[in-house]
């Protein structure tokens, strides 16, 4: 694992780097921090119209789903197929022939030798 001072070791070269070009030159100092303040501004714009978009796609797909909840269908067709598997499941078992029987056979023969 790293340590926690070189972890901050380029953020701290970059300060520094900043300060010293600041002090050389003060009109430089202010026009890249008035860029890097800019650059800033922009990417969070950015981010504020993404994070508004995100939010009204996801006010429209609530007023929607609660608007026009499938819920009710979709319960009844999910229901409707439970049912059809049961009753299929239950006239496989009860054969003559089926293979419940066959294995229940074959422990009750094993058990009662």
């Amino acid at each position: 694992m790293t340590n926690k001072k070189d972890e901050n070791i380029g953020f701290k070269e970059f300060l520094e780097g900043e300060d010293k070009a600041f002090l050389e030159n003060p009109n430089i100092g202010s026009k890249s921090r008035n860029n890097s303040n800019f650059e800033l501004e922009t990417f969070l714009e950015q981010d504020s119209n993404r994070m508004s978009k995100l939010i009204e796609t996801f006010e429209e797909k609530a007023f929607v789903i609660k608007k026009f909840s499938q819920f009710p269908q979709l319960e009844i067709e999910a229901e409707a197929k439970n049912i059809a598997a049961r009753i299929e499941t239950i006239e496989l078992c009860t054969r003559e022939n089926s293979p419940l029987f066959a294995n229940i056979d074959s422990i009750f023969k094993k058990f009662f030798k």
